[in-house]
């Protein structure tokens, strides 16, 4: 999944986002309902607008019951003491984004189990609604009911196959992890898992594409079996990172920052940011009492008009001082503090609680890109 898209604004205090991809699945399912499983039926007397406009709704209320199954994951994160940043709907369903991974193989199990159990719920609301409280009031809501419980019974139990990174394949992560002691084992094995499954339904979907003859389903299939093997290899070599952050410092990772005057021009600034050799600048602070950054990229939208007129004090911007960090801190718990609080910037502070500079993003990203092909140590 990319970073590109749109915001829906936030619900419950959660940004939601649509990916672009997810477009094309909106537009996929609403063909298909309109002109496949809609228009077919013969007890509805509609015009062929009508079918659409069913498949609109339909559609549209499917991706709402996405929404509240990552809400679900969301909502136990949350009590679990777990911040989500985002829920992201794109082209292969919905993702939360939480900001670390849980740190117990029961809250593991617990935040996983809690989507396909509320698309269960779902599901089963919605056919009761379809085959007995609308089944003689409007036909064209039955329908409409009874397709949205049968795609969140099965959105339950997809997701509940124990194949990484599906809901199921975690449960089988948190399984493993309370039997062995071991994240690292039981990640591998929930990836093996995971591959084999995604394995499994390329080569179910090519068979139900060109001996079943159902192209369209049997490359969709095969495409969700890609995305899951690609996932589940990928689940590893995040593991190995994370590793590697573990066993790294702040103040390895961490560079020095030239410091400005606040009362700089922009077009005077350091040459370090105008060539892009460092990712920030401190400001002075003749108090001594905050952080201030400017950061390449601030430095670099402006044009060369405003960069005369504009001092670095003006664009600068304040580091919280309240999520400093110390050198010896880890750089895994350092970046799951920039994820928690959405920024990318942190000051860093001696052992008087005293701020000295600051960990950038890019440096830690710098360095990383020096160490990484060494491999992680466990």
């Amino acid at each position: 999944m990319t970073n590109s898209g749109f915001s829906l604004g936030t619900i419950f205090g959660i940004k939601l986002r649509v990916d672009f991809s997810w477009l094309l699945i909106f537009a996929f399912f609403t063909y298909i309902l309109a002109e496949q499983v809609f228009a077919p039926i013969g007890n509805l007397d509609l015009p062929r607008f009508g079918y659409w406009i069913m498949a609109l709704i339909t559609v549209s209320l499917f991706f709402a019951t996405v929404v509240v199954h990552e809400l679900a994951h969301s909502f136990v994160a949350k009590a679990k003491k777990i911040p989500v940043k985002s829920i992201s709907l794109f082209i292969f369903g919905g993702a939360a984004e939480m900001a670390r991974e849980p740190q117990k193989a029961a809250d593991e199990s617990a935040i996983s189990l809690a989507g396909p159990a509320s698309s269960m719920v779902l599901g089963g609301i919605f056919l009761f609604l379809g085959h007995v409280v609308f089944a003689n009031i409007s036909l064209e809501v039955a329908y409409i009911c009874a397709w949205l419980g049968r795609i969140n019974v099965f959105l339950a139990l997809f997701n509940l196959i124990p194949a990484f990174p599906l809901d199921g394949g975690r449960v089988l992560r948190a399984i493993v992890w309370s039997v062995s002691k071991d994240y690292y084992k039981s990640t591998k094995v929930a990836s093996i898992v995971g591959r084999v499954g995604g394995v499994a339904l390329i080569v179910g979907g090519l068979w139900w594409a060109f001996v079943g003859q159902d192209y369209l389903a049997g490359i969709w299939l095969s495409i969700i079996g890609w995305f899951l093997y690609s996932a589940a290899s990928a689940s590893v070599s995040q593991l190995d990172m994370r590793i590697l952050l573990r066993n790294h410092t702040v103040a390895q990772a961490q560079r020095r920052h030239p410091a400005l005057r606040a009362d700089l021009p922009l077009n005077l600034a350091s040459e370090s940011l105008r060539t892009g050799n460092s990712s920030a600048s401190l400001v002075e602070d003749l108090q001594a009492l905050a952080i201030t950054i400017l950061n390449a990229d601030d430095y670099k939208k402006y044009s060369e008009t405003l960069l005369r007129q504009k001092t670095v004090g003006q664009v600068a911007k304040s580091a919280k001082l309240e999520l400093a960090v110390n050198p010896t801190l880890d750089l895994m718990s350092a970046v799951e503090k920039m994820n928690e609080n959405d920024v990318t910037v942190l000051p860093v502070i001696d052992e008087m609680g005293r701020p000295i500079d600051a960990l950038h993003i890019e440096d830690l990203v710098r360095y990383l890109n020096i160490v990484a092909p060494r491999g992680a140590r466990r």
